[in-house]
């Protein structure tokens, strides 16, 4: 049952986006499209430490003098490992690996164009795909299920491309964490 009001909510989501993305193209412009790659230093419960990366696309609107907007669909991946006790004194090695389908946005506020940086905050809906596999294989198990991501971060030039430090969070059915990210958007248009 719980992954059947998901699903709604997911399509209703992806109604609600592609009427908000209509009524944005046409009140403003598509004025950015990149494409590129990121790095994660990963601090999940339980597990503690973790390393991954993923890939992103940027769809940038002009919203005036509102600022902007980029439309920030992407997928990370991470994996980390830890030992966990079992009583009865019982230690277990669990590899804990997290993949995430992520519906983000990120809201540009209206800045001077002087200032070289681009500060930025968002949110958005993910599908978490959790597998946790012990030494003990009665409790590996993989999962399927809903995400909220809230980041901020700041983008900075390099030529026509953009470098770019995020700070994220994660909560939902699978790992709560907080994510340091390091990525590049090649300019596409």
């Amino acid at each position: 049952m719980h992954r059947t009001r998901f699903s709604s909510a997911a399509i209703a989501y992806a109604l609600v986006g592609v009427i908000a993305m209509s009524s944005c193209a046409s009140a403003t412009m598509l004025n950015y499209v990149g494409a590129g790659g990121k790095l994660n230093l990963v601090i999940a419960e339980t597990v503690g430490l973790g390393f991954g990366g993923g890939g992103h696309m940027l769809f940038g609107l002009d919203l005036g003098r509102a600022g902007g907007v980029k439309i920030y669909p992407n997928m990370e991946m991470w994996v980390g490992r830890e030992d966990i006790e079992d009583p009865p004194n019982r230690e277990l090695e669990l590899v804990a690996f997290e993949a995430t389908i992520n519906f983000d946005a990120r809201y540009y506020p209206p800045l001077p164009p002087s200032l070289v940086i681009e500060p930025f905050v968002g949110l958005g809906p993910a599908v978490v795909i959790d597998v946790r596999e012990y030494d003990d294989p009665d409790w590996d198990d993989t999962d399927v299920g809903p995400g909220f991501n809230f980041l901020t971060g700041i983008d900075f030039p390099i030529g026509i491309h953009k470098m770019f430090g995020e700070f994220r969070g994660k909560v939902g059915d699978s790992w709560e964490l907080v994510k340091f990210t390091v990525g590049v958007s090649f300019t596409i248009r």
